[in-house]
């Protein structure tokens, strides 16, 4: 199979909003992947994810999200939106766009952030996705908050919106050294705190989604790295216990850190994904 090389794509949303993002096309009768990034990141950290999925029969397409990569109004790049859900309807745009142009319905995959993106617009809309792909999901965020400090942060995310919020887990992303330095010195990253405004959108949508994974009826698969401090591992534990889908598979990874696709071990994980998706599309 012929590996797509990666092309300059746009999409625009909203009148006043165009994102911009890169596709991976191949002659292929297979769906196509739609992939959400994940939060501070753009989509061009996932070209050696997109060509491990051209080897294997299936196009990718991706848009840098709000605030984020090239889609950042005159490079002003910031994770700050004040609408968590007009990412998702983004999102849903762009599987539209897709099952429009190949005339059948795409594959939702999202990475943290991404991943809650993903699983809200796939639960809003199920008769658009052919599958869910999930990898290292936001669907419950690592905190050692008690339940009334929690409150009190929400509250104050809704008031101080632009505030700094308080500083988590700085150095998670990937036992592999290289994949942190690469982070921190990507103009297309934004190595800046999360503010109270996401962070507190981030935190009750996570909480408000796994409540809903008894409604998911599509295929799923997610994977977690054991070793995540920035997503909970046990977050996705329990949404894929509890999905309504007749088909769903759990796969964690021991030692693997937030990012698992950069991790040590991706080659094996990135098999794991090309694997089941090549059971399920043959």
């Amino acid at each position: 199979m012929t590996r797509g090389s990666a092309q300059d794509c746009s999409l625009q949303v909203t009148p006043k909003v165009t994102l911009h993002g890169l596709r991976w096309d191949i002659d292929s009768t297979r769906p196509t992947i739609v992939i959400a990034h994940g939060i501070n990141e753009h989509i061009g950290r996932y070209a050696h994810v997109a060509a491990a999925l051209n080897d294997v029969g299936f196009s990718v397409i991706g848009f840098d999200h709000r605030g984020h990569g090239r889609s950042a109004k005159a490079g002003k790049r910031s994770s700050n939106t004040r609408h968590f859900e007009s990412l998702v309807d983004d999102y849903l745009e762009a599987l539209r766009s897709v099952r429009n142009a190949t005339g059948r319905r795409p594959i939702a995959l999202g990475h943290s952030m991404g991943g809650l993106i993903a699983t809200r617009a796939a639960l809003r809309v199920q008769a658009l996705v052919e599958a869910l792909i999930l990898s290292g999901p936001a669907l419950k965020i690592a905190t050692d908050m008690s339940p009334v400090r929690m409150r009190m942060a929400l509250t104050v995310a809704k008031g101080f919106f632009f505030l700094k919020a308080p500083e988590g887990v700085t150095d998670g992303l990937s036992r592999d050294p290289s994949v942190r330095e690469a982070f921190r010195n990507d103009p297309l990253c934004i190595n800046d705190p999360l503010r109270m405004g996401i962070a507190g959108q981030l935190y009750a949508y996570s909480e408000r989604t796994r409540a809903q994974a008894p409604h998911l009826i599509m295929p799923l698969l997610v994977m977690h790295g054991e070793a995540d401090l920035i997503t909970d591992p046990s977050g996705s534990r329990e949404f894929v216990a509890n999905a309504g889908s007749p088909d769903k598979t759990l796969i964690t990874w021991p030692g693997d850190q937030h990012e698992i696709f950069n991790e040590i071990d991706q080659a094996d994980v990135i098999k794991a994904l090309t694997d089941w998706l090549s059971a399920r599309f043959p």
